[in-house]
């Protein structure tokens, strides 16, 4: 086998793009333009063609998605005796996943928990969720499968496959590879290779004081409009600190109650929100799950430097030193008081910027190490 087939070959059901695996896909372009990707591209939310009644929109999307789903299984069934790593299994398709271990070497990286949490981000009632992390079959009733509806017996299935299948893991974080083993076993293949970043290589926002003041009173929530990401958690906190200001960079989806002191500022980070964020105390990244390196919260510490996060159980938030963020209780309240206590200007950027670039550079170093071996 010559040099180019011993290559890995990356296998993603999502292409380069905007989404947090869709920019992982496009750092690794960046990082190797000859790495070979296999993926499904996909264009507009078929959601939002149709709440603002683009219907051509939605049928050209829904062809346009049938037709690259068709192409990437046929890639797919050219592929083999290679080096395979499988990204986001649960839109590869799992009858996909096994094809692949059966013909080639492979090796999955974890970028959420849905290995051991059929929702992908384990939440459950405000908190992170531990139910599936030793048995797969131990999930709620009101658990459903994320993003794609399978079964709950094929879902069981898959991961009966994966544990007993010869497959490797590619890990973020030191915390996600203890959480791994716990599922996998002791004598899993498990390697820690982060998560690389493009964004810091646009530069970053001037960290001036000035536009910082003593006390919080203007909070940007950076992340989605969902449970698993503390939306309704910051919304929660809104109420109880009405002096402070929230900015909440999306539309308001009108599922909950909004406070008088939330504004809704529709962007995303290519259309304001970046100046958005540079005119704010305190940016939060309140993820309740054991979330691993979420692009929202890097970007944050690097183009802003002053990010609260919420202390939840195995997630990457337990690697960041105290001394870069503040981490808030998941108790509401007593995050509020928190809030009222903390200094923005007690945080040293140096420090931020150190550790933001230290971990990028082992991103970095380890998978160009996995893309060229």
């Amino acid at each position: 086998m010559d040099n180019e087939n011993l290559r890995p070959i990356i296998v993603s059901g999502i292409g380069p793009g905007n989404s947090g695996v869709g920019r992982f896909i496009s750092a690794l372009l960046s990082l190797d333009n000859d790495v070979k990707i296999v993926s499904i591209n996909v264009g507009p939310s078929l959601r939002l063609c149709l709440s603002n009644k683009r219907y051509i929109s939605f049928f050209k999307e829904v062809f346009f998605r049938f037709v690259s789903r068709a192409t990437f299984l046929l890639k797919i069934l050219l592929i083999k005796n290679r080096n395979i790593i499988i990204v986001h299994p649960q839109t590869v398709g799992l009858g996909t996943v096994k094809f692949l271990s059966k013909y080639n070497t492979v090796q999955i990286y974890l970028v959420d928990n849905f290995w051991f949490c059929k929702k992908s981000y384990n939440v459950l009632s405000g908190s992170a969720c531990f139910r599936c992390l030793e048995s797969i079959d131990s999930s709620s009733s009101i658990c459903k499968v994320s993003p794609i509806p399978y079964t709950q017996k094929t879902y069981s299935d898959f991961y009966t496959f994966i544990k007993r299948a010869d497959i490797k893991f590619l890990v973020q974080t030191q915390t996600q590879k203890n959480l791994a083993l716990k599922h996998f076993g002791p004598y899993a293949e498990i390697h820690v290779v982060g998560l690389p970043s493009i964004d810091l290589h646009e530069g970053r926002i001037p960290f001036l004081s000035a536009n910082i003041n003593c006390s919080v009173r203007r909070i940007l929530f950076h992340g989605a409009l969902v449970d698993a990401k503390g939306y309704f958690w910051v919304v929660d906190l809104a109420r109880y600190l009405p002096d402070v200001e929230f900015l909440i960079p999306d539309v308001d989806n009108n599922l909950y109650p909004i406070p008088h002191n939330l504004k809704f500022i529709p962007c995303s980070w290519d259309s304001g929100l970046k100046d958005l964020m540079s005119n704010v105390d305190l940016v939060i990244c309140p993820s309740l799950w054991s979330s691993v390196i979420e692009g929202a919260l890097v970007k944050s510490l690097w183009f802003h430097g002053v990010v609260a996060v919420v202390n939840s159980e195995g997630s990457y938030i337990n690697e960041i030193p105290d001394n870069i963020s503040l981490k808030l209780s998941t108790s509401v309240k007593i995050a509020a008081q928190q809030i009222i206590d903390f200094n923005p200007l007690s945080i040293d950027y140096n420090l931020v910027q150190s550790f933001v670039l230290s971990n990028n550079k082992f991103a970095l170093t380890e998978w160009n190490s996995v893309l060229r071996n």
